[in-house]
């Protein structure tokens, strides 16, 4: 006679099998939403699962860094490889006769993603290729010094009301600041500029 298994094995080997399909899914695609829908099961859930579960969410790193690695396949090929894209003229594929065979062949221009390849290099090599990426700092690489001028108050309502309260924070970021807020002192003109 057949041992019968218990009820709580039955819910652990079908939960097995449902997070290996999410992880599958997610392999390839990388969304989890997309390994969600294949799984049959709420994105809730496998958040969760990654919460409570150590072994899991190692398997879906494990999963994440095979899928990153599928997108780093695709950028070397769209990058390096290219890929053929058939020529369209006025809604029409074109193709050519082979003047030695007689066959008709689709007419193709191999196209590379060059944006691609250098996301790729910038990445790959930041000290050469990193002088696209911008940072801004401060003195000694610091932050950036800022000084606060006032607080603008907006006000709800009619379209008088609303420019009064702007009028009023400008004056008040004015004071603070001591002038016009632009160098000036306050008529207009700024410091220096010859006409007082």
């Amino acid at each position: 006679m057949a041992r019968r298994r218990k009820p709580g094995t039955v819910r652990q080997v079908k939960k097995a099998a449902t997070q290996a399909a999410f992880l599958e899914a997610y392999r390839k695609v990388g969304t989890v939403s997309a390994g969600a829908r294949v799984a049959g099961i709420n994105r809730c859930t496998h958040q969760a699962w990654v919460k409570a579960d150590p072994r899991y969410a190692a398997a879906f790193a494990d999963a994440h860094a095979d899928f990153c690695e599928l997108l780093e396949q695709e950028i070397v090929r769209r990058g390096v490889a290219g890929w053929d894209e058939p020529v369209v003229y006025q809604g029409q594929y074109q193709h050519h006769t082979d003047p030695s065979t007689g066959q008709q062949r689709q007419v193709v221009v191999r196209k590379f993603d060059s944006i691609l390849l250098l996301a790729r290099a910038n990445a790959e090599m930041p000290t050469k290729y990193g002088r696209y990426r911008h940072e801004h700092a401060g003195p000694g690489g610091g932050p950036i010094p800022h000084r606060h001028a006032g607080t603008i108050v907006v006000v709800d309502g009619p379209k008088d009301k609303y420019m009064a309260g702007l009028q009023k924070a400008r004056e008040a970021a004015v004071a603070a600041v001591g002038g016009d807020g632009h160098g000036g002192d306050g008529t207009g003109k700024a410091q220096g500029d010859g006409h007082g």
